[in-house]
């Protein structure tokens, strides 16, 4: 999938999808069972799109010298998120609720997009796409 619609475009693709899952998700009268689970299995394929690219983006920038460092470093900050957002988020949803917490979460997300639109154009030289 990477390889056909290329490694910048399933990045922002996913985010896109992240960020609809999670503002959705917002809306009290979608919370049915069925749409969970769609939306879930929708939210984690994507995220797995999301990961793949990022690694083989940030793979292609670093260059061969510095893969190993950039690798390491990138999996210790994912795996710090993995411990923070859970006690940060649950905190969230005690504090404000159901409705912030996405909200705030669909922020984040669209900060991300912005910050990889403004990239894009380094990003896809650097990786060869045009």
């Amino acid at each position: 999938m990477l390889t056909v619609l290329g490694t910048v475009d399933i990045l922002v693709q996913g985010l896109l999808v992240g960020v609809s899952y999670l503002l959705l998700s917002a809306l009290p009268w979608l919370a049915t069972p069925g749409l969970a689970l769609l939306g879930i299995t929708l939210f984690a394929s994507a995220g797995s799109c999301v990961e793949n690219a990022l690694r083989g983006l940030t793979s292609g920038i670093a260059g061969q010298q510095n893969q190993g460092r950039v690798s390491g470093a990138m999996q210790s900050h994912q795996s710090l998120g993995w411990v923070a957002g859970p006690l940060i988020g649950g905190y969230l949803y005690t504090v404000w609720g159901h409705w912030q917490v996405y909200t705030f979460a669909s922020l984040i997300t669209l900060l991300a997009i912005a910050c990889m639109q403004r990239a894009l154009p380094l990003l896809r030289g650097s990786t060869g796409q045009g």
